[in-house]
C-alpha cells in the first residue's frame, strides 16, 4: 500500500497525526464547494440541523452562524475527525448551540422527525449501505426538512480524469473505496429512497453535484 492508497483510506477516516492534518486540510479544500452547496438552503432562526460526517467541523461552523437561535449537531465515525471539529466549535459548544458526538450514519442515536435540515458533505458516496442509510436519515428528519448531499466528486467527464489520476497514483481502484454516481443516479437515489421535491444542482466545470430533498408531511402510500 503505497502513500496515495494511504491517503484515500485516510481521507475515509482520519485518523492519528495524519488525519489530524487530513481533517484540517479537508475545512479548507471544502470550503468553497460548501458555501456553494449551502446557498441553496433557505436556514430559518431556530432550526435544528444535523451534519453527517462532520470531519473538520468547518460546515458546523458556517451553519451555525446561519442561525440566531438554532442548533447544530454533528456526527462522525472518525476520534479525530469529532477531536478536530470539537475543537474549532468549542465556543459555540459551551453556549449550547453545538453538540458533536461520535456516530455512524446507520443508526442515529436521535429520535424520528428531530431535524429541520440536514447536510452530508462529502460522505454520502463513503457510507455502507446507501439505499438503507438514506431512509435512516429520512427518519430523523421532520416532515418537509429538507436533507442537502454535496459531492466535489460524480461520474461525469471530469470526474473520469480525476480518478484515473487518483488510481493510478494509489494503484488501486477508486471505486471501489468511494462509490460515486451519475446525476441521473444520484437523483434516483434521493428520490427511490422517500424524498420528494427534488432538486439536482451542478457545477460542471468544478465537478461539482448538490442533491436536495424534502421529507414528505405523509409517507407515500399512506
Amino acid at each position: 500500500m503505497n502513500i496515495f492508497h494511504r491517503l484515500l483510506l485516510q481521507a475515509k477516516k482520519p485518523a492519528g497525526h495524519t488525519g489530524t492534518i487530513i481533517a484540517w486540510l479537508m475545512n479548507f479544500g471544502h470550503s468553497n464547494m460548501t458555501n456553494w452547496g449551502l446557498n441553496f438552503l433557505k436556514v430559518k432562526d431556530d432550526d435544528r440541523i444535523l451534519d453527517i460526517g462532520c470531519g473538520g467541523g468547518r460546515t458546523i461552523n458556517k451553519l451555525i452562524k446561519m442561525t440566531k437561535k438554532g442548533k447544530v449537531y454533528g456526527i462522525d465515525y472518525s476520534d479525530v475527525s469529532i477531536k478536530v471539529s470539537s475543537r474549532l466549535n468549542r465556543d459555540y459548544m459551551k453556549q449550547g448551540r453545538v453538540q458533536i458526538q461520535k456516530s455512524g450514519v446507520s443508526s442515529l442515536p436521535f429520535p424520528d422527525n428531530h431535524f429541520d435540515i440536514i447536510t452530508a458533505i462529502e460522505t454520502y458516496f463513503l457510507w455502507p449501505n446507501l439505499e438503507n442509510d438514506m431512509r435512516e436519515v429520512l427518519r430523523v428528519l421532520k416532515p418537509e426538512g429538507k436533507l442537502l448531499i454535496l459531492s466535489e466528486i460524480y461520474k461525469s467527464n471530469k470526474y473520469r480524469h480525476i480518478v484515473e489520476i487518483w488510481s493510478n497514483a494509489a494503484k488501486t481502484n477508486i471505486d471501489e473505496i468511494m462509490h460515486f454516481q451519475t446525476k441521473d443516479e444520484f437523483e434516483q437515489l434521493i428520490i427511490s429512497t422517500g424524498y420528494e421535491n427534488t432538486m439536482i444542482y451542478e457545477k460542471v466545470d468544478k465537478g461539482w453535484i448538490c442533491g436536495i430533498g424534502t421529507k414528505p408531511l405523509t409517507k407515500k402510500g399512506d
